[in-house]
């Protein structure tokens, strides 16, 4: 009898998996992220997002003046409710402006600061040339006038000396008592276009009218000792400012002002006190304010002459008394007595001091070309200091001589430049100085590296894993394309 040796097979049911237990390709998930993360890119790209910097009413210039307009310079100068760091970019052409600068106070430190009230001088520009340029803040690199950059056109080169070779200035403090650093001191007149300085650490500014020209920027302003400015000093508090005039003569100095009140006028006793010891002193010493700036204004007899006036004014220690306040230009030759063949020690005392070691001559005499050191003095007050040990006594010999360096930037104010609140900014501001990139070392692979799995064997990735993968690029696509059409909307309205 033959038994029966087929064995019975019972299809059993598959077992389903569970969705998370589910094998799908890892490089699906990943080519579906790397998609998503183009297509984001490329949306956010166009549009502002929530998350570009955008411009605020807080940062936004307003009050914006332009003074101080030469053949080779302009000045631009606002007000923003918050500080910030501000700048110009300006250029020849509407469409080019590739050219940045900062802050005045940021040009003497080479440091970005920031500030309520910003003055901002544009320097070495070409004569009778027009500027395009828009302002530019922490939140916003272009505003402009209405969507078109705004406008200025330098003077003229002009030949022969101003009319009137003198300085205006003063103090100006808080009514605590304090410095009013930063406050802006406008001065203009009927007879000229408007002119302007900052106040420095000190309290102390200056303005010099041997640039002053007409409104037009044609010729040099006619002024006389008799002509009247009107004087507007802006503290950082857009409340607090001090509006008065004075004459050209009674503005040497300008007597100090308490941000928000104006300064009691001078008696009749005070103005001719101060002629007298003004005659006196320049009687005796054969120089003093008027004496050193009228000796400028004689050599400057063309605007070659006046250049060089300003890059080389003089200032001799050997011929000013100690309790005078001569004024000079920002780069001045500094000139003085010691002992014959001696080293003399000269120390410029500003926001960077100068220190430099000097050998007299034959004669004693020393000297020390600031200009020759490629430094530049600010406008306001300064002190130098000189000091050697005297050959005969063995004993050290010093003297501290104060003098106040001219605002020499020039003027030519230009009609219709005060403005409000504007701007239509581009939501990406350009650092300035840009930083320099620094190489970054490549890393070399030296192997492949390996999925470590449980069984040694690779396993691809899991639904839960590539899931997630696609949920975050849908959403990367989702931000993308709301941050262009916010951008699309703004741009509307």
């Amino acid at each position: 009898m033959l038994k029966d040796t087929s064995v019975f097979v019972m299809q059993l049911p598959a077992k389903k998996t569970p969705l998370s237990k589910r094998q799908i390709p890892t490089l699906l998930g990943l080519g579906i992220l790397i998609v998503s993360l183009v297509a984001g890119v490329l949306l956010f790209g166009e549009g502002t997002g929530v998350f570009a910097p955008r411009a605020t009413p807080q940062t936004t210039p307003k009050n914006v003046k332009v003074t101080n307009v030469t053949d080779k310079s302009f000045t631009v100068s606002f007000y923003t409710d918050e500080a910030t760091n501000g700048f110009v970019k300006y250029g020849t052409t509407e469409n080019s402006l590739k050219n940045q600068v900062n802050d005045d106070r940021d040009q003497l430190s080479g440091s970005v600061g920031s500030y309520q009230l910003h003055h901002i001088t544009v320097r070495g520009l070409t004569p009778a040339t027009t500027y395009y340029y828009v302002l530019g803040t922490a939140s916003s690199s272009r505003f402009d006038n209405n969507g078109a950059p705004f406008s200025v056109k330098t003077g003229p080169v002009l030949s022969g000396a101003p009319p009137l070779n003198k300085t205006v200035y003063g103090t100006v403090v808080t009514e605590a008592g304090a410095p009013a650093e930063g406050s802006i001191v406008y001065v203009l007149s009927t007879a000229m276009a408007e002119m302007s300085s900052l106040v420095k650490s000190s309290g102390s500014w200056a303005v010099s009218l041997s640039s002053a020209r007409t409104s037009d920027g044609s010729n040099w302003a006619a002024l006389t000792d008799d002509t009247t400015l009107n004087i507007i000093i802006q503290g950082v508090d857009p409340s607090k400012a001090s509006i008065f005039s004075t004459t050209v003569a009674e503005a040497q100095p300008v007597p100090e002002v308490t941000l928000g009140h104006i300064p009691a006028p001078k008696t009749a006793e005070e103005v001719a006190q101060e002629a007298t010891t003004q005659e006196e002193t320049s009687t005796a010493t054969g120089g003093g304010l008027d004496d050193l700036l009228t000796q400028l204004g004689d050599e400057a007899e063309s605007s070659a002459l006046e250049e060089e006036a300003t890059t080389s004014s003089v200032l001799n220690l050997a011929t000013v008394s100690e309790t005078e306040k001569p004024v000079v230009t920002s780069e001045p030759v500094i000139q003085g007595v010691a002992a014959p063949g001696v080293t003399v020690t000269v120390e410029v005392h500003s926001d960077g001091n100068i220190a430099e070691a000097v050998v007299a001559d034959q004669d004693g005499n020393f000297t020390l070309d600031i200009a020759a050191l490629s430094k530049q003095l600010d406008s306001g007050e300064h002190t130098v200091t000189y000091s050697y040990t005297d050959p005969d006594t063995g004993e050290q010999v010093s003297r501290t001589q104060s003098f106040l360096v001219a605002d020499a930037s020039g003027q030519l104010a230009q009609a219709g430049t005060e403005t409000t609140s504007f701007g239509s900014g581009s939501p990406f501001p350009v650092p300035s100085p840009a930083p320099t990139p620094t190489p970054t070392p490549t890393a070399q692979s030296t192997e492949s590296a390996i999925i470590s799995t449980d069984s040694g064997v690779y396993q691809s990735g899991s639904v839960e894993n590539t899931i997630a993968l696609m949920v975050g690029g849908v959403f990367f696509i989702a931000a993308g394309a709301w941050s262009w059409w916010l951008a699309k909307e703004v741009k509307e309205s």
